[in-house]
């Protein structure tokens, strides 16, 4: 089968799904077609496994997921965690720093398999509604003490502008600071990145590097898209992101991973071909 010995890792918002929240009916076929021709397909997402799990009720994953931008690797059919990194007590402390210093912005922490609404915005009724189904908020003193995965900053463009620009040089040996989207600033173990988390999955699971191929569309992917033996960007993703990949491929609404499939079966082709 064609695509035997390759795994496949995608992004889910604005890669695999547009920001609409819809998967184009191209990637939904090429994922089956990569799938029955032996292909091992995944998602490498910021998410947390409630709103991944509602993507992956619309597609094909055959092979542990990245789910927390690289904090874990996660089975979604045997519902088992095969890696984990949390973050440390000491990060808590920029919680009240960021309600006090950006009025305007929504605080979020994904402590075990819940999201928790500490400060409220916009934004962040939404990311509740879509990972617990109700939204409610909370006292940070209500929180469970461990198991944190992550913490979310939410704002517009602009507020997250200042966010990221306030946080640009904080981070720690323990923990760093990352803007996801344009709307969204995280707070992350050490060991998070998609990147890592690629790495870590080729250990467990005893797969070359060279046969990972990855394709995403924000700063967020750049460890996935560094660290793939091969990698994409998506037609739509910032300018100055284009010299990391080794292939562009169409816009995300008209079918990003499908189109990044078609290559993979090229360049797998013209393997083959060579090696005759």
């Amino acid at each position: 089968m064609i695509f035997e010995n390759c795994v496949l890792f995608s992004d889910i918002d604005g890669t695999l799904s547009t920001y609409k929240r819809t998967i184009p009916k191209e990637n939904i076929d090429a994922i089956n077609y990569f799938i029955e021709n032996g292909g091992r397909f995944a998602l490498a997402t910021g998410r947390a496994v409630g709103t991944a799990k509602k993507v992956i009720d619309q597609i094909r994953v055959n092979t542990p997921c990245i789910i927390y931008n690289g904090g874990e690797i996660y089975d979604f059919e045997k519902g088992k965690s095969f890696y984990c990194t949390l973050l440390p007590k000491d990060a808590k402390k920029h919680i009240p720093e960021a309600i006090e210093k950006f009025a305007d912005v929504g605080v979020e922490i994904h402590v075990d398999r819940t999201l928790y609404c500490i400060k409220k915005s916009e934004r962040s009724v939404r990311h509740i509604i879509n990972e617990n189904g109700e939204f409610k908020v909370y006292n940070l003193e209500e929180l469970p003490e461990e198991k944190w995965h992550k913490i979310l900053i939410t704002g517009t463009k602009e507020v997250i502008d200042e966010v990221a620009e306030y946080y640009k040089d904080k981070s720690t040996d323990t923990y760093y600071f990352l803007r996801s989207e344009e709307g969204l600033f995280e707070i992350l173990p050490i060991d998070a990145s998609k990147g890592k988390a690629i790495k870590k999955y080729c250990e467990i699971f005893d797969v070359d590097i060279e046969n990972v191929y990855a394709i995403g569309d924000y700063y967020n992917d750049v460890e996935m898209l560094k660290a793939a033996g091969y990698s994409a960007l998506t037609g739509d993703s910032p300018e100055d992101l284009r010299a990391i990949a080794r292939y562009v491929t169409c816009p995300c609404e008209e079918g990003a991973v499908a189109d990044f499939i078609k290559h993979i079966e090229r360049l797998v082709k013209d393997k083959e071909t060579s090696q005759i």
